[in-house]
């Protein structure tokens, strides 16, 4: 599709015994997309898709600058933080997950640049622990109006290192997954 016209240029059917199965259909439909796309001389700035590997691989190894889908990307997220929120000591990450979503969107649709990106993105780690600074220049403070609690034990606000202690017994916040800084920051792999 191309976004400045919001046209879909090419569509390629591929049936799995073409190329060996299922697994390799997505990357056969877009080899064979962007070949059609090169023979009218069509230049490929920039392609957006699911995280599949092998069209990763493909698209490094053919120079082509790739995102990701934001919703695929909110998609993996969601599980991991849900997983995360049902273990002992991290119930209060329920409540984030929403918001998490939503800023997950609002940061793609309001960014352009990668530095720009990823400060808005990292400030969600601001937001569930109720600083309202940053200490990138970027983004000194949030950009929406503080909002005063209607919980006035703020009971929905996460503490720093909260759900980290490893007791006997307890996996934490992030023992048996990825700590929620290091998904947050980009431990999505």
């Amino acid at each position: 599709m191309d976004l400045r016209t919001n046209t879909v240029i090419d569509l390629q059917l591929v049936q799995s015994n073409e190329v060996g199965g299922s697994y390799h259909m997505e990357k056969e439909g877009l080899k064979r997309s962007l070949a059609l796309l090169e023979e009218r001389g069509v230049t490929m700035e920039s392609i957006v898709t699911d995280r599949h590997p092998q069209i990763q691989k493909f698209l490094r190894e053919s120079n082509i600058t790739h995102y990701y889908d934001v919703w695929h990307m909110e998609k993996g997220l969601s599980r991991k933080l849900l997983k995360i929120s049902q273990n002992k000591g991290c119930e209060k990450l329920t409540k984030w997950l929403r918001s998490t979503k939503n800023h997950m969107y609002w940061e793609a649709a309001s960014s352009t640049l990668v530095p720009e990106r990823t400060v808005k993105w990292t400030s969600i780690l601001n937001h569930v622990l109720d600083v309202h600074t940053h200490d990138d220049p970027a983004l000194p403070h949030f950009l929406h109006p503080i909002r005063t609690s209607t919980d006035s034990r703020n009971t929905s606000l996460l503490q720093t290192g909260e759900g980290t202690d490893q007791q006997e017994g307890h996996e934490g916040c992030g023992e048996a997954e990825p700590s929620l800084p290091n998904i947050i920051t980009g431990g999505l792999s």
